[in-house]
């Protein structure tokens, strides 16, 4: 299987509206296509696995690609940055002169074929001048050219012997519609011999003239043939990561992600083609592109109680450098694993391991769905997983030769959001995540070592979206329905804005109802989670009588309207 990770130029357009949890799943593709036509992907991680019989783990070959949308063709390409998120590269050491320097040229995938479609077409119907002006200069270029072909030989070019200089004619600089009108004119009346073509650039102007060169057929042969191969090199330095794209869409292999919404919009917007307008047709293209499924690491980890809602940079540095690694280990015998195939990738090299190779815990595990932080805690699970899951061992992930990057442990934490070590800590989440699903279900790998899609089926094509009330977005099915039967309204009914968050819960605690999240929509207007629904027809009457003036209504009530009796 391949894991995919990418690093962007930007995230949003605008600020993050707290509203903005509220989408329904068209709304928030909406946003999210806007932000990937407008963004770029500046790093490209792709990671592959496979069963080594020789080792006794899957290895990963893990590719990290600047890719750079060098201007080629007439195309000039421009892009958004936001400062955040180049900010956040920085402090992670993006090399942001390699990205510009050396960064893979690229065309999209329907560029692409559409340039291979017109190599492969039969020459274009005859060129009909219409305008009076432009058949008179069309006819004034030939006159010259004939004057000039009567008065002159073809020299043989090649031929380092000759002391005689070519002789050449430069036409009147033109568009390239009148260009193209003259090519026609030259092939028809004077084929492939006599002369040969080329375009010069004219200084200061979109115009470009045509030099013709006298030659022998031999030496004419030979030209032609170079500007082919010349054509051909220019091509394929264009299409550049374009033939990465193709092997990825074309491999039938599962694809997997973290959190990968968003990499898949950029990912098609990019190197695919136009984003479709509706998300119905974005779903029909994503399947269409990898049949073999999406999986999202992500909403995987989700379905298991290693979750942590965190995702900022602390986080992940206190739980990679302080507690995570020694929370790795047997947990009392919920999971265990072989030690000494985990050398290889765990994020440093724990003080206490054991002579007989088992690191025991010596601190709460860390819960969390953080890709750093689940690379290194998915090796525990806690006491409250079902008893279905003691003692799986988990399989070694290692790199191949001569893919030596990421190999030397103790670096992992200078790799973080690099792309490239992103996929393969991707990928190798999604191995052992795929072996406690297999440990949960009644069937196994037929050889014990491959993945066992089949037990990821129901979840195969499921994507993770960040803030927002639903479960996941399908890549085919229906699409589920946020539950907001929990879900109030709650407004100033005085117009002055309503206490702090803090106090809001405090008020609500003192009649006896828990509030689970408020979400702001103004200072006057917020959405309160309650943790039990059945309270809330209560609710105005027991607020009313600490003398707060607010109305309380159901989620879809106007702002304002009548509260609940």
């Amino acid at each position: 299987m391949c894991a995919i990770d990418a690093e962007f130029t930007g995230l949003s357009l605008t600020n993050p509206r707290r509203e903005e949890v509220l989408d329904d799943a068209e709304q928030r593709y909406a946003r999210v296509r806007t932000s990937a036509q407008n963004f770029l992907i500046m790093q490209f991680g792709l990671a592959t696995f496979h069963w080594s019989t020789l080792t006794g783990c899957y290895e990963a070959q893990t590719y990290n690609f600047y890719v750079f949308p060098r201007p080629s063709g007439g195309m000039d390409y421009r892009f958004t940055c936001q400062a955040s998120s180049l900010d956040f590269l920085r402090e992670h050491g993006f090399d942001f002169n390699k990205f510009i320097y050396s960064g893979i040229p690229y065309v999209t995938l329907e560029q692409m074929r559409r340039e291979k479609r017109s190599e492969s077409q039969a020459p274009r119907d005859p060129i009909v001048l219409k305008q009076e002006e432009d058949r008179n200069f069309v006819t004034q270029q030939m006159e010259n050219v004939r004057c000039w072909v009567d008065s002159t030989q073809p020299c043989d070019v090649g031929n380092s012997s000759s002391d005689s200089q070519p002789a050449t004619l430069v036409l009147d600089p033109s568009n390239s519609y009148l260009r193209a009108a003259l090519y026609q004119q030259l092939e028809q009346e004077y084929g492939k011999s006599e002369f040969y073509v080329e375009r010069l650039a004219t200084v200061g102007s979109r115009k470009s003239s045509l030099r013709l060169t006298r030659a022998t057929t031999e030496v004419i042969a030979a030209q032609e043939s170079e500007v082919t191969a010349k054509r051909q090199r220019q091509l394929e330095h264009a299409v550049g990561f374009a033939n990465v794209m193709q092997a990825l869409t074309t491999c039938n292999k599962p694809v997997v992600g973290h959190n990968m919404l968003l990499d898949l919009a950029y990912l098609y917007h990019q190197f695919v083609g136009h984003l479709p307008p509706s998300l119905d047709e974005f779903r029909k293209q994503v399947q269409i592109l990898f049949p073999a499924g999406i999986y999202d690491t992500k909403y995987l980890a989700g379905l298991f109680p290693v979750f942590l809602p965190s995702t900022s940079l602390e986080d992940i540095y206190t739980a990679l450098a302080s507690e995570t690694i020694t929370a790795i280990g047997h947990m009392d015998g919920i999971v265990g694993f072989d030690a000494n195939k985990f050398s290889n990738f765990l994020p440093t090299a724990p003080d206490d391991i054991e002579k007989e190779g088992v690191l025991h815990a010596t601190k709460a595990p860390m819960k969390s769905d953080v890709l750093h932080t689940l690379f290194a805690d998915l090796a525990e699970c806690s006491k409250d997983v079902d008893m279905q899951l003691t003692k799986v061992e988990l399989p070694g992930v290692v790199h191949s030769s001569l893919f030596d990057r990421y190999k030397t442990t103790g670096d992992a934490p200078h790799h973080y959001h690099e792309a490239g070590f992103d996929a393969y800590m991707t990928g190798t989440i999604f191995i052992w995540l795929s072996k406690l699903f297999e440990a949960r279900s009644t069937t196994s790998a037929p050889d014990g070592h491959s993945l066992n899609l089949q037990v990821l089926q129901e979840h195969c094509n499921k994507v993770y979206v960040m803030r927002i009330d639903l479960p996941y977005l399908p890549l085919q099915g229906p699409i589920p329905v946020a539950d907001r039967s929990s879900l109030f309204l709650l407004t100033a009914a005085d117009g002055l804005p309503l206490p702090s968050t803090d106090e809001i819960m405090l008020r609500f605690s003192t009649i006896g109802c828990d509030i689970t999240r408020i979400l702001w929509l103004d200072q006057i207007t917020c959405y309160v989670t309650l943790k039990d629904s059945s309270q809330a027809p209560s609710i105005n009457q027991a607020l009313a009588k600490l003398g707060w003036r607010v109305n309380f209504s159901p989620y879809g009530t106007a702002t304002g309207g009548e509260p609940m009796n």
